[in-house]
């Protein structure tokens, strides 16, 4: 998920939530987990564009990739917070029809959460 090359894990929830535990190697104890709760994406299923709403946890650039379901980094960015804006589009209008990840990323802040494309 994090194009580094090794193997990272997501858990999601009969309810909604997610989970995303990033692999820092070593023994396989060396994980740094970040849930999704300061970051909301609608609509899902997502057609042209995808709103994404941040809390105040996530401060300065925004850095952002749309991964597919196989792994395929289908689309990156930054996002400027630097007057505050709490609601951000993202195009997708060029995706095909499928499930995707939505990684963002901030200092030391990382947030997934998956999406539909139709």
């Amino acid at each position: 998920m994090d194009g580094d090359g090794d193997d990272d894990l997501f858990i999601h929830s009969y309810y909604g939530s997610t989970l995303y535990y990033e692999n820092l190697g070593g023994s396989g104890v060396g994980v740094r987990m970040d849930g999704i709760e300061s970051l909301e994406i609608y609509p899902n299923p997502a057609t042209n564009e995808l709103n994404i709403r941040l809390d105040d946890a996530m401060t300065g650039d925004i850095q952002y990739k749309i991964v597919s379901i196989e792994g395929r980094q289908m689309a990156n960015g930054t996002i400027d917070r630097s007057d505050n804006i709490r609601e951000f589009k993202i195009k997708t209008e060029e995706l095909l029809p499928g499930y995707y990840f939505l990684r963002v990323e901030s200092n030391d802040k990382v947030n997934v959460s998956k999406f539909v494309k139709q």
